[in-house]
């Protein structure tokens, strides 16, 4: 072998070796910002409570190290807000365990048009902003996770999006 044939086996073996290191470090990249996973639930009430009303939940995941909790807010249009939950924020999650703050979007949303007209900006989403609905956690990392209804919780919101136009369409008349 002459020693064109050597540098050439040379620049494919250094080849792989950096495009291994640079998949490896994207992964890990990858894997580090996944460590948390947050969800986005509604389903509707019981037949005997309000039929224009849903109960939501986020439910937050950690995989991966421990973190804090710093921030939970739900955003409806272009209106969003902070969540109350059972627990004080900041609050340590550790890893493999779950949090699942719930509550009724009736009463977020009453609080939500509450704050709009203490601060003076006024809640300007509608019903049919709902099915668009997102939570925001912010961890003690500076790290923002997203989550949006899924195919399940988008019907339900879609049927309460019906539900109140034909009631306020009845009461119109």
């Amino acid at each position: 072998m002459d020693n064109g044939w050597l540098q050439a086996i040379g620049i494919g073996i250094s080849a792989v070796a950096s495009t291994t290191a640079a998949v490896l470090a994207v992964l890990r990249y990858l894997r580090d910002n996944r460590h948390v996973l947050v969800r986005l639930k509604l389903w509707p009430t019981t037949p005997d409570e309000d039929p224009t009303d849903a109960s939501v939940a986020v439910l937050i995941f950690n995989q991966g190290r421990p973190i804090y909790l710093d921030q939970i807010n739900l955003h409806i249009g272009k209106d969003s807000m902070g969540i109350r939950t059972a627990f004080e924020l900041p609050y340590e999650l550790g890893t493999g365990r779950s949090v699942r703050p719930h509550f009724s979007l009736s009463d977020f949303e009453g609080a939500m048009e509450e704050a709009g007209e203490e601060f003076g900006s006024p809640s300007t989403h509608t019903d049919r902003d709902l099915p668009t609905m997102r939570a925001e956690l912010q961890d003690g990392e500076g790290h923002s996770h997203w989550a949006k209804l899924d195919r399940g919780s988008r019907a339900v919101a879609n049927a309460l999006v019906g539900t109140r136009r034909r009631l306020a369409a009845e009461q119109r008349v």
